[in-house]
């Protein structure tokens, strides 16, 4: 880009002295030409020719008194004042020379002066109408050759400025041809049209297409479905604007079929004539994108089990909650407490606890649906997010049945049989219902009546329970805090 740009400044300046050059108005001017100005007295200003080409006049009519009159020598003196005043002023100042210089020539200047004869009239005024007629023919005639002279050297001037042009164009290109060859990212031209019209060798190294195979195919075929929509409208975004850049990450295939991310820089470059097309600068950020992915994967799960965490779990209810079909298949969750399981730490250790808590995480996603949630809040609690079937408004109550089954096959911890019970919660989606801690506190407040019902079972909410809770409280002050979160 910065060739490119500084190609055109190149040519801008280069075209600009020579167009002087060519107009004479800012190169020096040669000898042949001030020699011109001065014979034709366009050196001088108005005033000051008049009286050069006046005095002139009068001595071409002193030097004709001495020669012996106009008899003896024809007055040819008179030619010079009328020629210059032509070329100074045009037809109309050999109008006006010539006519002085036919009374000048005429009836001021005898015939002869021994004896002294004056001219005839008809003489006199048939060659003052010579000195008019000619002066002005030879004017038009230097006019004529002085415009043709002044239209060849524009000519030549364009000319030349075409020639620096093209030459400082011819130069750019190589020099925005030599960048792309040598760039470690990839540079792609784009045409108009969505068609790759260049790219640079680095496309083999990094994609593994070989240089030129892809040119004249859509760009938008090598880019994932997923990612087709936002390229699509990054790319009319920039046409719609000469000299716009944006940039976007997006896939792409490699010849092989797998998949990069990239990270596109697309720059219009439609109006630049080295170019002519959309730039994409892509730079391969699969590193970068893995590490960005494992950084969100930490912070939305669960170290030990690699569960959801609770972060993850919010929002996911939260989504669930407003979305258009939450009627027809609403959500429901199920808080699920492990019984009696700091009897497992004390008795084995934390390493073996931790180690048991791996093993139910695993029998709990294989209850879950594919597209359930289960998350883990933290010590012995975990939940899942599922949602109800149109046709089956069961779903939540199956598979924490299934939880509790599956808790009560042995577990085997430090090579002893252990097995595991739970209370669940449960807490279904209710009309207009969009708070996502008050369908939290539902399902704690079903798993708390699950314990005190005996434990190794799953409650569902009610409103009675509420008040129980209420009651409860009142009378165990440990349990009056709840989670709100």
């Amino acid at each position: 880009m910065a060739s490119t740009e500084k190609g055109g400044q190149m040519t801008t300046t280069a075209a600009s002295g020579v167009r002087s050059h060519g107009r004479g108005d800012v190169a020096p001017k040669g000898f042949s030409a001030r020699l011109l100005a001065w014979g034709t007295l366009s050196a001088l200003p108005a005033p000051a020719a008049v009286a050069v080409i006046a005095a002139l006049t009068a001595l071409s009519w002193a030097v004709a008194i001495p020669l012996g009159g106009a008899g003896l020598v024809a007055p040819h003196w008179f030619y010079i004042p009328i020629f210059m005043s032509g070329l100074r002023f045009g037809p109309f100042g050999a109008l006006v020379a010539g006519s002085t210089s036919m009374l000048a020539a005429g009836p001021l200047l005898p015939l002869s002066f021994n004896p002294t004869t004056a001219q005839a009239t008809s003489d006199w005024v048939s060659r003052g109408i010579f000195f008019i007629v000619i002066g002005i023919f030879v004017t038009m005639l230097f006019g004529a050759v002085r415009s043709l002279s002044a239209h060849e050297a524009n000519r030549n001037g364009e000319r030349a400025v075409r020639e620096v042009e093209a030459d400082t164009l011819r130069q750019s290109e190589q020099r925005f041809r030599s960048l792309v060859q040598r760039a470690s990212d990839m540079i792609l031209v784009v045409d108009p049209g969505g068609t790759y019209a260049s790219e640079s060798p680095a496309v083999e190294r990094l994609l593994g297409w070989e240089h030129g195979h892809r040119l004249g195919m859509p760009t938008i075929g090598f880019v994932h479905p997923d990612d087709r929509g936002r390229a699509s409208t990054a790319l009319e975004d920039i046409l719609s604007d000469p000299g716009k850049s944006c940039t976007v990450e997006l896939r792409l295939h490699d010849s092989s079929g797998r998949w990069h991310w990239v990270e596109s820089t697309i720059t219009n470059m439609v109006d630049e004539p080295t170019v002519r097309g959309i730039v994409f600068n892509d730079r391969l950020v699969d590193e970068r994108k893995a590490l960005q992915e494992e950084l969100t994967h930490r912070a939305l799960h669960d170290p030990l089990t690699g569960l959801a965490n609770r972060s993850l779990l919010r929002q996911r209810l939260e989504a669930a909650l407003v979305r258009p079909d939450v009627a027809d298949r609403p959500p429901a969750l199920l808080f699920i407490d492990l019984d009696d399981f700091k009897l497992v730490n004390d008795s084995h250790g934390h390493d073996a606890g931790d180690l048991l808590l791996i093993e139910i995480a695993n029998r709990l996603r294989s209850c879950a649906r594919p597209e359930d949630l289960v998350a883990r809040f933290g010590g012995d609690e975990f939940a899942v997010l599922t949602k109800e079937d149109a046709d089956n408004r069961s779903t939540a109550t199956d598979i924490a049945e299934c939880i509790l089954h599956a808790l009560l096959q042995p577990f085997s911890v430090a090579g002893c049989p252990t097995e595991v019970a739970a209370s669940i919660g449960i807490a279904s989606y209710r009309d207009g219902e969009s708070d996502a801690d008050q369908m939290l506190r539902h399902a704690d407040i079903a798993m708390y009546r699950a314990k005190d019902c005996g434990k190794s079972r799953s409650v569902v909410f009610t409103d009675g329970l509420g008040e129980y809770f209420r009651g409860r409280a009142r009378t165990q002050p440990e349990v009056a805090g709840l989670r709100a979160d």
